[in-house]
């Protein structure tokens, strides 16, 4: 299978609160968070560094082990 076939088109999140600098990230999350996802997977540090943010975030690499 490629990528086309593993891709899941998501609707744009009407409610992304303000949890970080960046609202690039918060898109993310609520993104994520609408469409109960397990993981984020991501490098931005803004991200991988919050301590609390659900679901939680994991760099590629740890996402890979």
């Amino acid at each position: 299978m490629g990528i086309p076939e593993e891709t899941t088109v998501l609707a744009d999140p009407s409610d992304a609160r303000a949890l970080l600098r960046d609202r690039d990230g918060d898109y993310l999350v609520a993104l994520a968070h609408g469409d109960a996802a397990a993981v984020i997977v991501r490098r931005d540090k803004d991200l991988v560094d919050h301590p609390a943010l659900e679901p939680p975030v994991l760099n590629a690499r740890d996402a890979c082990d």
